[in-house]
């Protein structure tokens, strides 16, 4: 490999390192394993050195105790025999040597022994690689064992060596590993920063790559995948919304504004008095009623952006909620000669926003209301069954169209007999725009000639720990 690409892989990792926590973190990880391993083998290394001398030491004071034997059982000669056969038998590994009273060699090889060595007296010593041991014999006679270290020492730095270059190894696979896991993190980030990437620069169909491996990638790409699925249904619901508003809009609009000239022509031509004046009070009619049909469409937008965020909401009653809403229109409905009754539960708790779900119940009633024949009946009902519970709203009126429930909940949505009736069709769009904020579900059930509107929940929380639940989620 050239120095040119070594210098390369040199930076990519450093960059790795740099980019990647988890590169960092692995290779932390690995530096503490390999220094545990380091003090480990350093323990391992000295109980072995201290193991091999003291075999040594015990080996020699076992020759020691042997050759003692020999002499007191066989006195001299017999062991002046046994320090020459082990000189024969040993090779020069192991020595025994007999010294005379003046120092003289009576028995064995002192040949290439140290000076120290040959001295010893009492218990065993290191003198160079050696290690030896000796005894004042009676009659003033010297015997010295001596063993060579070499080999020992030999084998303790073999073992130092296969111990460092196994810690070498370790903390080499360690640097891989956070290398390894570094750029298998980045490449899963890229792609994840990639669709982002994307979505930022207006591509709202990108979306991660799903990985098959359930671990934390793939389920960081499963919440940004929702999330982009989630904003292209926001921005796909603005655009059919200004869609809405610029069709809808443009008729009244442009009668505002022939109404205006209208009025400008006549202030121009000195027309004044309570012609003008009425004018320009339907011209600030007209005004108030788109400015109350953006409020709404604001509303509707507000309340679908807000669906599954449970900040804002306690718990409040729907009995209660229901029994205020049904008394506000209960002078409405006698205008028109439709009779409201109401049935609920008791202890229906719920958790949301009260002003929203009170607006929810009066569209729903005012909807019935406004679409029933005189003499006719509205009928609302609360119903708790278990851990759920049923709100719903009926008429006695035409009913829908064919085809027509769930295109009601549209925006600017209307029925063809509808037509004559005052309204802008935004009235259901808000109410199932509300349910979903708290998690219901809305719906219009046909059965001319009537119309059942049901909202259900999934789930019912009847105290406050439910709703302290849902703000810690």
């Amino acid at each position: 490999m050239s120095a040119k690409q070594v210098f390369a892989r040199q930076v990519f990792a450093r960059q790795v390192f740099a980019r990647s926590w988890i590169a960092r973190l692995t290779a932390r990880f690995a530096a503490l394993f390999a220094a545990f391993m380091a003090f480990a083998f350093l323990g391992v290394w000295i109980i072995v050195g201290h193991l091999l001398d003291q075999s040594a030491r015990a080996a020699l004071e076992a020759d020691l105790a042997s050759f003692a034997e020999v002499q007191a059982q066989r006195l001299l000669p017999g062991l002046r025999e046994a320090v020459e056969r082990r000189a024969e038998a040993s090779g020069g590994a192991r020595r025994a040597i007999l010294f005379g009273r003046q120092g003289e060699t009576l028995a064995g090889d002192p040949a290439g022994l140290p000076e120290g060595a040959r001295a010893a007296r009492g218990e065993p010593r290191r003198v160079g690689p050696w290690l030896a041991a000796g005894r004042t014999l009676p009659g003033g006679f010297a015997l010295v064992v001596a063993h060579d270290r070499a080999r020992d020492d030999a084998l303790s730095r073999a073992l130092a060596l296969a111990l460092a270059g196994l810690g070498l190894v370790a903390g080499a696979f360690g640097v891989a590993g956070g290398l390894a896991a570094g750029r298998g993190a980045l490449a899963r980030v890229e792609e994840i920063n990639a669709a982002l990437a994307r979505a930022a620069a207006g591509d709202l169909t990108a979306r991660a790559p799903a990985q098959g491996a359930r671990d934390e990638f793939a389920t960081l790409a499963g919440g940004v995948n929702a999330a982009l699925d989630r904003l292209a249904a926001l921005v796909a619901g603005l655009k059919a919304v200004a869609e809405r508003i610029a069709h809808e809009m443009r008729s009244p609009l442009a009668h505002l504004g022939a109404g205006l000239d209208d009025a400008r022509r006549a202030a121009q031509a000195g027309e004044a008095g309570p012609a003008l004046a009425a004018r320009v009070a339907d011209l600030r009619g007209e005004v108030d009623e788109m400015i109350a049909v953006f409020g709404a469409l604001l509303d509707v937008t507000l309340a679908e952006a807000a669906a599954g965020d449970p900040r804002g909401l306690a718990p409040v009653d729907l009995g209660a909620i229901l029994a205020e809403m049904s008394e506000l229109y209960e002078a409405p409905a006698e205008e028109r000669g439709v009779r409201l009754t109401r049935r609920g539960a008791d202890g229906v708790v719920a958790l949301g926003d009260r002003h929203l779900l009170s607006r929810l119940i009066a569209n729903l009633i005012d909807n019935a209301v406004k679409f029933s024949p005189q003499g006719g009946d509205v009928e609302t009902a609360l119903e708790a069954s278990g851990e759920s519970f049923a709100l719903s709203v009926r008429d006695h009126g035409p009913g829908l169209p064919q085809g027509f429930a769930d295109k009601a909940f549209e925006l600017f949505s209307r029925a063809p007999q509808a037509a004559a009736t005052p309204g802008h069709g935004l009235g259901l769009a808000l109410a199932r725009a509300i349910a979903t904020r708290h998690g219901m579900r809305l719906t219009l059930e046909n059965a001319a000639p009537a119309c059942a509107s049901r909202c259900r929940a999934a789930s019912r929380r009847s105290d406050g720990r439910h709703a302290r639940n849902s703000r810690r989620r």
